[in-house]
């Protein structure tokens, strides 16, 4: 989804507006920093000329971005191309077909190997677990 989401956007604007967000940020910047003294009211004036002249030229400069319409055959050909592509991966590295099949659960298959010999401790230990209840 995250990649086909930007194609079923329609994109349309400017180049200028977020040129213009910036320095009306900055104009409120530099009104905080006079309000708190950080800066002379001379050099307020000074940058606040600066700044107003800028955000003036990126607002005549205004340079239309192209439209682009929204494009579901596209997003739709992205979902294609990424699921065939985990098909292919999956056929080439998985095993899709595969007829194995786990080995019976027993004694002589179990990875730790014989387990006789825990049995017979187990049955050695009952009595003496049967008897050490019934000293309490």
């Amino acid at each position: 989804m995250p990649l086909i989401w930007p194609l079923l956007r329609a994109r349309a604007g400017s180049t200028a507006a977020p040129a213009q967000a910036v320095y009306r940020d900055q104009l409120a910047e530099l009104d905080q920093d006079l309000a708190r003294n950080a800066i002379s009211a001379e050099d307020a004036a000074a940058a606040r000329a600066e700044i107003s002249r800028r955000l003036l030229a990126a607002s005549t400069s205004e340079t239309p971005l192209p439209e682009r319409a929204a494009s579901p055959v596209m997003a739709a050909l992205v979902a294609a191309l990424v699921i065939a592509g985990g098909a292919a991966g999956y056929l080439v590295l998985g095993a899709p077909f595969s007829q194995v099949q786990p080995p019976p659960p027993d004694e002589a298959s179990h990875p730790h190997g014989d387990r006789s010999g825990q049995r017979r401790w187990l049955d050695a230990a009952r009595p003496r677990l049967a008897d050490a209840g019934r000293d309490r």
